[in-house]
Parts: structure tokens; sequence; C-alpha cells
């Protein structure tokens, strides 16, 4: 009996409880996603940052090689120069104390050396009135010097051709000595070479152009040239003369006078 107390009338239908219908949840196709080209570009932005930091540390080390290069050459100054032809003199290396010497200097010297040999070809027939002993002595001499000159292309047919050349020209003369030295491809080595010969020769391995006690004083530079005074004790004499200096593409260098 039901809790109200009421009993269900006759004929009336019995009512369903009311039931929630299940729905089936939607399901969303799965689709297979596209491929894409992703490309990582790091490693080639690496790469290239070190390239670039390599070209840039090479331009850096060649700006910095062009303006310090005097520097390292030793020729940032007719002083420094000085001390540098100094030292080369002291330790008898002869090619590096011809790296101090403007072009034109280097020219100077060898042509005097050279114009020295020829002389000494020119009278060893006379070394034969000194006696035998004199006569071998020279001829020693002359094989020595002989053998530099043709080291550096001075062979006797060579000078005999440069010589006639020009005849009128003197020998002293700027174009006649360039004439001359044409054959020698390098005039530091030639001076070099004709220095220890001629310092063995004359036994005067103690000799040298700039004294250990040579000082330069009262340094003067107008543009590109400089003069200096130059003091040394050669053969027990305190001696001074000026000292001259022209800078070349940045680098001071020693000028000499001209013979």
């Amino acid at each position: 009996m039901p809790a109200s107390g009421r009993l269900p009338r006759a004929g009336a239908a019995a009512t369903k409880p009311k039931t929630t219908p299940k729905t089936t949840p939607k399901t969303t196709p799965q689709t297979t996603p596209k491929t894409q080209r992703n490309t990582d570009w790091r490693p080639i932005v690496r790469i290239g940052l070190i390239v670039g930091g390599v070209v840039a540390g090479l331009a850096v080390l060649a700006i910095a090689g062009f303006f310090l290069w005097p520097l390292v050459m030793g020729g940032q100054s007719p002083g420094a120069v000085f001390e540098t032809a100094k030292a080369k003199s002291q330790a008898r290396d002869w090619e590096g104390f011809c790296d101090c010497l403007t072009p034109e200097s280097q020219d100077a010297v060898a042509g005097m050396m050279l114009a020295s040999v020829v002389m000494l070809k020119e009278m060893s027939g006379m070394a034969a009135l000194g006696g035998s002993d004199r006569l071998k002595e020279a001829q020693q001499q002359l094989a020595a010097v002989t053998a530099v000159l043709d080291k550096h292309g001075l062979t006797d047919e060579k000078l005999k051709e440069l010589r006639g050349a020009a005849p009128g020209m003197p020998p002293g003369e700027p174009d006649r000595v360039k004439q001359m030295l044409a054959p020698v491809k390098n005039r530091g080595q030639f001076i070099a070479d004709m220095l220890r010969t001629m310092m063995q020769l004359g036994n005067r391995a103690e000799s040298a152009p700039l004294e250990a006690d040579a000082v330069l004083e009262n340094v003067q530079i107008s543009g590109d040239s400089a003069t200096a005074t130059l003091k040394q004790t050669r053969n027990g004499t305190q001696r001074s003369e000026t000292m001259n200096f022209r800078r070349i593409n940045g680098v001071w260098k020693i000028d000499l006078p001209r013979m």
C-alpha cells in the first residue's frame, strides 16, 4: 500500500520511472599532422661566427703589424736604429748592420769595396817587385776577394763588360756604381762577405764601424731626415763626427755620406 494511504485508481497505468538516455560521446577523428621541414640553423650560425671571428682577428693582426713593424725592426727613431746598428757591429753581424743602412748607403759601401778590389787586381803585377813572399801574399789576397766577387756574379768577364759600357763615367758616380753592382742581387750579403774576407786578410778582426763606447748626441729631426753627433774612440783617439739618418716608409735608416 502506498505511503499516502491512497490506492491507485483502477485502470490507471503505472508510470515508469524516468531514465536519462545514454549519450555516446562524439569522438574527434584523429588526423595525421603534416610533416614540417624544421631546419636547425644553429650549426651554420655557429660556423659563421667562428669564421667571422677568425677573419676579424687576422684583419686586426694585419693592421697592427702595419703600424708596429717599424717598432719590431728597431727603426722607430734615429737613436733606436743607431743602437741596433751598434749591437750588430759589435756582434760582427754584418748582414744585420747593412739592414740599418739606406739602399744608397749600401750601394756606396759596396761600390767602394768593388773599386778597391778592381784596383787590387790591376796592381797585382807590381807585387812581384816586393819579392816572392810579397807576391805570394798578394796572390792569396787576390784569390780570396776574387772568390767573393765570383760568388756574387762579378766575374772578370762581367766586370770587363760593365766597365766598357760607360767608359766616360767617373768611377764614383752613383749611376756608375749601380751599373757595376747590377749583378749583385743582395747588397748586404755582398758587403758582409767582403768585410769578413778583408778583415781575415788584414788581421783586423777587432775592428768595427761602431765601437763599444759609441754614443749619439744632439739628435735633430726635420721631417724624414735627421742629424746627430757620433762620438767614439778609434785607435785610442776620441773622435766626433756628424751622422745622418733618413726615414724610409716609416723606418729610420743610417744615411752614410757619399764617397
